[in-house]
């Protein structure tokens, strides 16, 4: 879990974690804080969970995290997403698939009709609606061997991550039929058709092969509110 100035929602988000049935006796919970400014290193460090830190960057603090953990599967989320009661039976279901990959599908905290309409598009495979707050599975020997996220990213890290995944074998990247819950937050701070025509933009532009740098900047001039983390 990448973390950055996350003090107002860490520890519910922890709690809600460890509260999973099964989940605090067969996995390990990995906080990657990138340089946090407020208490969110010091709320973390109350639970039993390893909190390791690294540069700033979605991606480069989820491939340090990757590099960290002990186990053979791992399961990338974003602070504000829930995943829902059921996670541990759901990736034990990927691992009896031999899934390359895998992700739920979205649904937001927020039950406005737009992001609902949002939502619902999340159940096709469709790599345009596949992104990192829908959580993201990889068994770590090919996440290694894909040579984890792309970290001169600042977005787009997690498409192009389950793209790579796909190429490596599109029948086995699985979508789990329960949603993940995550914050309306940034559509809040940014309008939500607004936001919602940015990112179709942004997804666009990659496609088109416009160099990173370039939708880095693109994301820092067009969308307010919170770092990407």
């Amino acid at each position: 879990m990448p973390v950055l100035n996350e003090a107002a929602g860490i520890a519910l988000q922890l709690g809600h974690l460890l509260s999973l049935p099964g989940l605090a006796e067969n996995a390990e919970i990995i906080v990657v804080d990138g340089g946090s400014t407020d208490s969110t290193c010091s709320i973390a460090a109350t639970f039993p969970v390893r909190l390791i830190h690294s540069q700033p960057g979605r991606a480069r603090q989820m491939n340090a995290g990757a590099r960290q953990a002990r186990s053979r599967h791992l399961f990338f989320i974003h602070a504000d997403s829930i995943p829902p009661r059921t996670f541990v039976q759901d990736v034990r279901e990927l691992i009896r698939r031999d899934a390359v990959g895998g992700c739920y599908r979205l649904a937001f905290d927020d039950p406005h009709p737009l992001l609902r309409l949002y939502a619902w598009f999340t159940r096709f495979d469709v790599q345009a609606f596949r992104y990192g707050d829908q959580g993201l599975y990889v068994p770590a020997a090919i996440f290694h061997r894909l040579g984890g996220f792309n970290e001169d990213y600042l977005v787009m890290e997690d498409n192009d991550m389950v793209l790579r995944l796909r190429r490596h074998s599109r029948s086995r990247f699985q979508i789990l039929p329960a949603p993940m819950i995550t914050s309306a937050r940034r559509y809040h701070d940014n309008g939500i058709l607004r936001l919602q025509l940015i990112f179709a933009a942004i997804y666009l532009l990659h496609n088109a092969g416009i160099p990173h740098a370039e939708l880095k900047r693109f994301y820092k001039d067009w969308i307010t509110g919170r770092p990407v983390v």
